[in-house]
């Protein structure tokens, strides 16, 4: 079992740098980082309809990291808040410009592409199989976290 765990978390850091490195490689020509990136991509996969309080709760990024990437964004014309007088910006919604939703499309395609690629394409049952056995593995180390912080 503990070669299982040395070979999951080096696993898991590896396609975490390969994906940094990606985004690094195709958002070069938009002058964007990987955090920006993702909340363009958040943004555009849930149609303008999230705030930065909904980009800190699904990213698990804090409020100020979150707060300064969408200040960048708003001023590279990548993103707009739709400010209510009544409301903090924080919880406003925000909307993607068209440079944008170029962006999220841009991300979009090439996250199927790599999720296809070549002959190591991965049909859609072995993705499924992947999501929900992840999703069971982080479920424990959260809880494992919290009974530790008890």
């Amino acid at each position: 079992m503990k070669n299982r765990f040395e070979q999951f978390t080096l696993l898991l850091s590896k396609a975490n740098k390969q994906i940094n490195r990606i985004k690094k490689l195709e958002m070069k020509k938009y002058s964007l980082k990987g955090t920006q990136v993702n909340c363009i991509f958040l943004i555009y996969k849930n149609g303008d309809n999230l705030s930065a309080k909904d980009i800190c709760v699904l990213a698990e990024e804090d409020k100020g990291a979150v707060s300064k990437t969408l200040k960048e964004l708003e001023l590279k014309g990548f993103v707009t808040c739709l400010c209510d007088e009544n409301k903090k910006k924080y919880n406003s919604k925000l909307v993607l410009t068209k440079k944008g939703v170029e962006v999220g499309k841009f991300v979009a395609k090439k996250i199927d592409k790599i999720l296809t690629y070549n002959e190591n394409a991965i049909s859609m049952e072995e993705l499924l199989q992947f999501y929900e056995t992840f999703n069971k593995i982080s479920q424990n180390l959260e809880q494992y976290l919290k009974d530790v912080q008890k």
